[in-house]
């Protein structure tokens, strides 16, 4: 994936909850409830456990199907993101020289906890871009923001989104234009390099003084979030319903 490519992906992921869909429906606070639940769970399967993980999977599945976020945009994530956890489970074999049988047969315990350590990371990747792409960023501050975030955490956050897509469309105007000069800009060549970084600095600081002047024309730095939870019926039956079918995975 180019740069170019790669900062469209990452507009288009922004734009994903206005597509709608059932996971778009569900209060941001219960999905953020759910996350942190489901995490623990995850985590706490034994590492020799592939079933519950596996059934684990069939729940995140279910999530995909109903949040806005298409296979094609899941693959990538999941392709670009499994080059680290796979670096990492790699070792297991090396390490672990246990013995684990199955079926009769018997197989390395170290090669049974890589797998299923891959399987757990998918299950977190799925479910955690199936719920961003459902929900807004001001809605998942908010709700983290009702779970007692700091303060000085969510005004960066707040800051630093906003930043990173008002700064994309620059980005993807000046490749665009070194494109249209037909200058390969995947070599390194100082004096194009040189003028470049200049650009991006100089746009960078009429930038922040918009984000400065639109913080302050909203009251300043001591902003206040939404602290009321919009409950309804549907988020409190998805939410236990999925409590349910979570718990009897890790019970059974």
């Amino acid at each position: 994936m180019n740069t170019q490519k790669t900062l469209q992906f990452l507009i288009d992921i922004e734009e994903m909850p206005s597509k709608g869909g059932l996971m778009t429906m569900i209060s941001p606070f219960f999905k953020i409830l759910l996350f942190i639940f489901f995490s623990v769970i995850n985590v706490s399967i034994n590492k020799y456990d592939l079933v519950k993980s596996l059934f684990l999977t069939t729940y995140c599945v279910y999530i995909f199907f109903i949040s806005p976020i298409t296979l094609r945009y899941l693959s990538k994530i999941i392709l670009y993101s499994s080059l680290f956890i796979l670096s990492i489970a790699i070792l297991n074999p090396l390490f672990d020289k246990n013995i684990y049988t199955l079926s009769g047969y018997t197989i390395n315990a170290g090669v049974i906890s890589a797998l299923n350590i891959y399987i757990k990371f998918l299950n977190i990747v799925i479910i955690t871009s199936s719920i961003i792409s459902s929900t807004r960023f001001s809605d998942i501050v908010n709700s983290l923001k009702i779970l007692k975030l700091p303060q000085e955490i969510a005004l960066s956050m707040t800051i630093m989104y906003r930043f990173l897509f008002l700064f994309l469309s620059d980005i993807i105007q000046t490749i665009e234009a070194i494109s249209s000069r037909n200058k390969s800009y995947n070599k390194l060549n100082y004096k194009y390099m040189k003028n470049i970084i200049s650009s991006m600095f100089q746009r960078a600081l009429y930038r922040s003084e918009s984000i400065y002047e639109a913080i302050l024309s909203k009251g300043g730095l001591n902003f206040s979030v939404k602290k009321q939870i919009d409950v309804s019926l549907r988020d409190l039956v998805f939410l236990t319903i999925s409590m349910i079918y979570i718990t009897i995975i890790r019970v059974i």
